[in-house]
Formats: C-alpha cells, structure tokens, sequence
C-alpha cells in the first residue's frame, strides 16, 4: 500500500521524514518537511543541501556526511545551471561562493571528486592557479561568475551537500 521499502520497515508511508539522505515517508522526496539543518532541493533523483553556515572544506564535508550526504559531484552542465539557479537565492558572507567536493588536496594538480566521479569541470578563466601554492579545494559560483576557482581548504565558505 504504498511502500517503497518493503525490506525495511522505518521506511514507510507512515514514516516521519528525517535528515538521512533517505525518503523515509515514501512521497517520492528525499529529506522533505524541514527535517535537515540547511535547505534542500530535489533535481534528476538527488537531494541537495545547500547549507549557508561558514565552514572550512574538511568541516563542511563532515557536516554533509553527518547527514548520509557528502559534498557534492557535479556530472554535467545541466545539474551545475540548476545549481547555480538554486545558490542564486543566497546571499551571505561567503555565498553565493559554495563548497563542492573537487579536491587536489591529495596529489597537487591532480583534481578529484571527493565523492563519486565525474568528468565534468567548469572552471574560472585562468583556473585552476593553486595561489600561493594553498588552494586545494573548489568553490562553485565564483566570483559569481558561474564557474569554480580552487580556494584554499581552510577558508570558511558555505557548502553544497548532495545524497549518494
């Protein structure tokens, strides 16, 4: 009658939804009615956190994956515009300037998804430049102009957090 996990019995119409990455009420979004500290929308069967407390790189990533989220993976053109429409919405010490999970903090030049992979990059003019040999991690939207810049890791910035 409407159950989407018939394995597992906490997931189920009757359900309260919580901040789990899991549509635990069974109506078809992922983490709805306010149950996560940041807002969140739904695109192409994802929910996205779009979180506006300052935190550095490795504390926005823990917080999103307190949550089952990880900071987010951008695959395409499409899910980075809607994004950006959503981050448009923001405003704040560091927003528009979101985390996302791009990362080169392990081998220096060599980019990577913190979490997923993907291919996709839209990157500043000029980026990535590792300024002064410290920026390791990427923010999306910046400087507003729709594209990323890597920024160093232990700056504080808002986040984007996105389920598995």
């Amino acid at each position: 009658g409407g159950d989407c996990d018939e394995a597992d019995t906490s997931i189920n119409p009757g359900e309260a939804d919580a901040c789990d990455a899991v549509d635990n009420d069974c109506n078809g979004s992922i983490d709805d009615a306010g149950t996560c500290p940041c807002d969140v929308v739904q695109y192409n069967g994802h929910a996205y956190q779009l979180c506006t407390a300052n935190r550095t790189w490795s504390d926005a990533r823990a917080a999103c994956q307190a949550d089952g989220y990880d900071l987010a993976t951008i695959n395409d053109a499409a899910e980075d515009n809607f994004l950006v429409a959503e981050e448009a919405n923001y405003s704040g010490v560091n927003a528009p300037y979101f985390w996302i999970g791009y990362t080169d903090a392990l081998v220096e030049g060599s980019f990577g998804w913190a979490s997923g992979s993907s291919t996709y990059t839209n990157w500043n003019s000029g980026e990535p430049n590792n300024l002064f040999g410290l920026e390791d991690c990427t923010v999306m939207n910046y400087p507003t102009s729709n594209h990323w810049n890597d920024w160093n890791c232990s700056y504080t910035s808002t986040y984007l957090c996105e389920t598995p």
